[in-house]
């Protein structure tokens, strides 16, 4: 089966809302309006080129990319060629150009890239976070200057335009950590600048656009000190790179925060003016910083669904999104709404059962596995971590998956649920953390008696899981097999710290392959599973014979 396939149809079940074809509708509508302010050589959006020279050209691309448009589109190719031309110099624009350059094919353009995370590296401040840079007004006037919006892009663009870790180290990576707990406010949120070196700190009360984006911040900057193919997978004593409890309970403390002040219609806590000022922009934020932390829901609701159906209603005629004071901005408004729109519709590939809090031992081992898959892919994938005893929890996403240490016990509501994704077609993936026997051998069991399977069998080597599209030697998995197909997969390798550790080198990337060869597999199942039964249905009744029509004689009108 195509790889690509994986992706072909939507992740969770979803409730009644938004239809795919809407939401592309709308993003073609947002798009077309994009284009057509791409014209000679005027800026797409004067008002914020003035201050970021080059920053609306790159997020324009930027958004268009991430939306799936070809990059040789006449429009595409006029904005390339500028920022070809360019040399930002704010945080803002060289964080979206290398943002941009990150997702186009050429070698020189991703080379590009890495140069502008070294032009941000340059760049960061003592703290560990970023200003405006050497070409804005505000750092003329004050050179120590730090923001937690200019910090946020800066991050992203590290994190996304380089995954490799080409132009930064752990070093930096553990500055940047430092700014985002020095940036936190006791209620868990973060406001507009951190405690200053020297000065005011404006806007410093926590509201809901610069919360997302710090807790998006967090996220990528744990994976990014996760990151490291020479240290020691973990054991079951010691778990290398994992979160430490310092540095979970402020990111715990955030989601309390964002799950508490949910809203899409407008942006929470904001108390400086126009309540609605860059919505879109919070609704992006919002949306990154869900799915890094693998959230279905955000203050008891499906974000995903509210958001789109938000989004959809704010949309204009001509295709923008705008703000209250004027189409000024449209421009930028549009590229984030988009991007919102393609974050909140990500496909669900991964649901991780929370069985000990969302927080577990290799907490991202998940979340960075379907990263590496969406690489690979070139579509939008998402994972959640998901509470067992929820209604509704597990559902819609082609793999379950597990992690644990010593002995498995499955609840009869948690093992009904089970079975029910099972018989949909889906597939459940339980890793033995540090090759952990004993909890491999009480999973296996609960599986097969739950199933009313035999034990699970080692896996063939010919087996698709093993051999399809990637060649996977010399992994240690056993399945569980209900009517001569493998729906329970026991792995005793050690899949998840290589995707926590991010071990994506030749020796390692094959458990990386390996899920990329089960949601393959898990997808081919829910299609057989969604097939329509061969079986002859019952021939309908006779019906009655018809009523001939009576003709009724039309009486003209005078």
């Amino acid at each position: 089966m195509c790889l690509a396939a994986v992706v072909s149809a939507t992740g969770a079940a979803r409730a009644a809302g938004p239809t795919d074809e809407q939401v592309d509708n709308a993003i073609r509508r947002g798009l077309a309006y994009l284009y057509r302010h791409v014209k000679g050589d005027a800026p797409p959006a004067p008002q914020f080129d003035g201050q970021h020279p080059g920053g609306a050209e790159a997020l324009l691309l930027y958004t268009a990319l991430c939306a799936g448009e070809d990059p040789s589109l006449p429009a595409l190719a006029v904005l390339k060629a500028r920022l070809e031309a360019a040399d930002p110099q704010t945080v803002y624009a060289r964080s979206l150009r290398a943002l941009a350059c990150s997702r186009l094919p050429g070698g020189q353009d991703r080379d590009r890239a890495v140069e502008d995370v070294r032009w941000l590296v340059q760049q960061m401040q003592s703290n560990g976070g970023w200003g405006y840079g050497p070409d804005h007004p505000t750092t003329r006037t004050r050179r120590d200057w730090t923001d937690t919006s200019n910090s946020q892009l800066a991050t992203l663009a590290l994190c996304q335009a380089d995954p490799a870790g080409q132009a930064t180290t752990a070093g930096h990576w553990k500055r940047v950590n430092a700014y985002w707990l020095l940036a936190q406010n006791a209620d868990g949120g973060w406001g507009y600048a951190a405690p200053p070196i020297r000065g005011v700190r404006l806007r410093a009360d926590s509201y809901g656009t610069m919360t997302a984006g710090a807790v998006a911040a967090c996220l990528y900057t744990l994976d990014a000190l996760a990151r490291d193919e020479e240290a020691p997978l973990p054991s079951r004593r010691r778990a290398p790179n994992v979160p430490t409890r310092q540095q979970l309970e402020p990111l715990a403390k955030a989601l309390r925060w964002l799950d508490k002040n949910y809203a899409v219609d407008s942006i929470p806590r904001w108390g400086y003016g126009i309540n609605e000022h860059w919505l879109q922009l919070y609704l992006y934020n919002l949306a990154r910083a869900a799915n890094a932390a693998g959230l279905a829901r955000l203050g008891g609701n499906d974000w995903r669904e509210q958001m789109t159906a938000f989004l959809l209603t704010q949309q204009q005629q001509d295709g923008s999104w705008v703000g209250p004071v004027g189409a000024g901005d449209a421009p930028i408004r549009t590229c984030f709404a988009i991007l919102a729109l393609r974050e909140a519709r990500r496909t669900v590939l991964i649901q991780k059962l929370a069985l000990d809090g969302p927080f577990a031992l290799d907490c991202r081992d998940a979340a960075n596995a379907v990263r590496w898959l969406e690489t690979q892919l070139h579509r939008p994938l998402a994972w959640q971590s998901v509470d067992p005893a929820e209604p509704g929890a597990i559902g819609g996403a082609r793999i379950v998956y597990l992690c644990g240490t010593g002995e498995l016990r499955l609840s009869a509501p948690l093992g009904a649920k089970l079975v029910e994704h099972v018989r949909r077609g889906g597939v459940v993936l339980v890793q033995a953390f540090a090759g952990d026997r004993q909890f491999a051998a009480s999973a296996g069991k609960a599986f097969a008696e739950l199933l009313h399977a035999a034990p699970p069998a080692p896996l063939p080597k010919e087996h698709p899981v093993l051999a399809s599209p990637h060649r996977v030697d010399g992994a240690e998995i056993a399945a569980v097999t209900v009517k001569d197909r493998q729906v329970v997969f026991v792995a005793t390798s050690d899949l998840s710290g290589r995707w926590h550790q991010q071990r994506v080198d030749e020796r390692n990337v094959w458990a990386f392959e390996a899920l990329a060869n089960l949601a393959a597999y898990a997808e081919a199942g829910r299609a057989v599973a969604a097939r329509p039964t061969t079986k002859k249905a019952p021939l309908p009744p006779p019906q009655p014979p018809a009523r001939q029509a009576r003709t009724v004689r039309q009486i003209p009108v005078a």
